[in-house]
């Protein structure tokens, strides 16, 4: 876990997607992507 609601939510969503359909996988893998970049850029300013 790191601390962080948002970025914890994001890492669980794929972690439960091990072994399912690879298109749920890559819903997983862009959300997380977006949820990481909307992070880095608050942390940015």
């Amino acid at each position: 876990m790191t601390g962080d609601h948002a970025v914890d939510e994001a890492m669980e969503l794929v972690a439960d997607t091990f072994g399912a359909g690879l298109d749920l996988q890559l819903q997983a893998y862009e959300s997380a992507h977006r949820t990481l970049q909307d992070r880095l850029a608050d942390v940015e300013g």
